[in-house]
């Protein structure tokens, strides 16, 4: 037997509704008042509108290839949600990040939105932060990609060749720290150092025999990152609920147990590495859209004074 709703749950429903948007005009109007929002940015010239529209699309691109990116992350968590809710998630996820406290924010808000649809709350935390560690991993590889291929101009410029030594250090220390890690979690500590011990022994002889700037400067920095990162098949079981740095720094309190947690759902990846690589792809792309932003719509003259 079906029964009407009360009016009471109605009339809680409208005043909810209505606290939400009162919540998001006053968010709006805080934004504008301590200048996270611009409104002389929103000013362009006419000639300018077609520049401006191209970098709008490509904004809502990199939005729409989130959405099935995070939908397939949450698969390999064993979590289901819909296609149109992961584009609302997203949209509100680039609001908080570009708009609120940065990344940060974004992270809690797709946190919040989506434990609300699927309950489960340290599954998707480890979503968040996988989908994290792709993301810098990403970055960094387009990076160390774009070295590469312009390798004779970083070469013969002192000022290139000043940044890419330690860029590629921190390249092939988060590569090998993170793959490593994750490896030793899937297949054992003895498994991730040997999978790493051919890249130390690589860039070893490199270092040894070779000459001019990436021999002489670059493998030595090389080595030794490939060499520091070692540590992490020795050092990532210990995070988990039954490891030596979990029993020693986190159990004791409840928000060490949740990181454990977290950590620990993080295995659930490794029964998903194909859901992972799509992921990764998915990432690549983003990270390639959001890179073919056109140039500000502003010259130099013309931008607005920051206060």
């Amino acid at each position: 037997m079906n029964f009407p709703e009360t009016k009471t749950s109605r009339n809680r429903a409208l005043i909810f509704n209505i606290l939400k948007v009162l919540f998001a005009g006053g968010l709006l109007f805080w934004l504008v008042k301590s200048g996270g929002i611009r409104p002389e940015y929103l000013m362009v010239e006419a000639a300018e509108i077609p520049t401006l529209i191209a970098a709008c699309l490509l904004i809502i691109v990199g939005m729409l290839l989130f959405a099935p990116r995070y939908v397939m992350l949450l698969k390999g968590a064993g979590l289901t949600i819909s296609m149109w809710d992961s584009v609302k998630i997203s949209a509100i996820l680039n609001f908080f990040t570009q708009c609120v406290l940065g990344s940060a924010s974004g992270d809690v808000a797709r946190y919040f939105y989506t434990t609300r649809i699927t309950g489960q709350g340290t599954k998707v935390g480890a979503a968040i932060i996988l989908d994290r560690i792709i993301g810098v991993m990403g970055l960094f590889l387009l990076g160390g990609l774009g070295m590469a291929l312009n390798w004779p101009l970083v070469e013969h410029s002192p000022e290139l060749r000043h940044l890419a030594t330690p860029l590629l250090a921190v390249f092939a220390l988060l590569w090998l720290g993170v793959v490593l890690g994750f490896l030793t979690l899937i297949r054992g500590r003895r498994f991730g150092f040997m999978a790493g011990l051919p890249v130390v022994i690589l860039t070893g002889m490199f270092w040894a025999v070779g000459s001019g700037f990436f021999s002489g400067e670059v493998c030595p920095v090389l080595f030794g990152a490939s060499s520091f990162s070692l540590c992490a098949p020795l050092l990532a079981p210990e995070f988990m609920e039954d490891g030596f740095i979990f029993k020693k720094f986190f159990k004791g309190s409840k928000l060490g147990v949740k990181i454990g947690e977290v950590f620990s759902a993080m295995l659930i990846y490794r029964n998903s590495a194909s859901s992972v690589l799509k992921v990764v792809v998915l990432t690549m792309i983003q990270h390639l859209d959001y890179g073919l932003f056109p140039l500000p719509v502003f010259s130099d003259s013309e931008y607005p004074a920051i206060a």
